[in-house]
């Protein structure tokens, strides 16, 4: 997170850390967001990019500080029984980022630092993404460009919503690669935006009294650059295919 202020612990109790435990690794390397018991919401490239497998990595939930070997009093780990990655997932263009993370059992236990997050109803998600409404990005990404893709401690900045047209109109890549399934955030001015390591973690707002995941961090030309824009999956267009995948299951969405 660039230009970013620390959080207290647990003030975003849905956000989950995606640890690499191969030996080589032993890392954090993206994150994730709680919707339910079973069930964590990431960026698909989270998942094809390093290549992990389910065996690779672990979540962990209630996490504050990203400091290897560090365990938290108000953490807990859990094994990834299935990865799902959107079908329409496109590792050139980012089209389709979202994947999910069925937790193996036992249930997530919640607690006031593990908590899952909404998804909400699309008519509701369509009037929270509107252009000039401000969203909250969290994570421990890098603060500059080329710094250490892991900050110690969880930082949260919050962004604009910027229309498409403005966003596709501010650099020729944009105009390209961004679909409707996308959206963008960020001031014109830059200085603030999510960075290396913030992948796969939440565009949030509150509203009427608790928090909506509105989008997955995805991806930008550097970081908090002047013009241009940091860009997340627009999951309220996922949202029939997140329905699918999880209720298949047997386990059901917060509302």
């Amino acid at each position: 997170i660039v230009g970013g202020t620390e959080v207290e612990p647990g003030a975003f109790p849905w956000q989950a850390m995606l640890w690499d435990i191969r030996p080589t690794r032993n890392r954090y390397f993206c994150s994730g967001s709680l919707i339910n018991k079973r069930w964590v919401i990431t960026a698909a490239h989270c998942i094809r990019e390093l290549g992990v497998t389910e065996q690779d990595f672990i979540v962990r939930l209630g996490k504050h500080t990203s400091v290897r070997g560090v365990l938290e009093a108000n953490e807990r780990s859990y094994i990834v029984e299935r990865i799902i990655v959107h079908p329409d997932f496109n590792g050139d263009t980012y089209e389709s980022d979202v994947a999910l993370l069925q937790l193996a059992l036992p249930e997530v236990t919640f607690t006031e630092y593990i908590l899952p997050i909404c998804l909400p109803e699309i008519p509701e998600a369509r009037r929270l993404i509107r252009p000039g409404n401000i969203g909250t990005v969290t994570g421990w990404g890098a603060q500059a460009v080329g710094g250490r893709t892991s900050e110690k401690l969880m930082k949260v900045v919050s962004l604009p919503v910027v229309s498409l047209r403005r966003c596709r109109d501010s650099h020729p890549q944009y105009a390209q690669e961004i679909s409707q399934n996308m959206f963008c955030a960020g001031r014109r001015e830059g200085g603030k935006d999510a960075c290396e390591g913030d992948s796969g973690g939440p565009f949030a707002a509150f509203d009427n009294g608790r928090w909506h995941l509105l989008g997955v961090v995805s991806w930008g030309d550097g970081c908090a650059l002047r013009g241009k824009y940091g860009v997340y999956t627009r999951l309220h267009r996922f949202r029939d295919w997140i329905t699918e995948q999880t209720e298949e299951q047997g386990t059901f969405l917060v509302h």
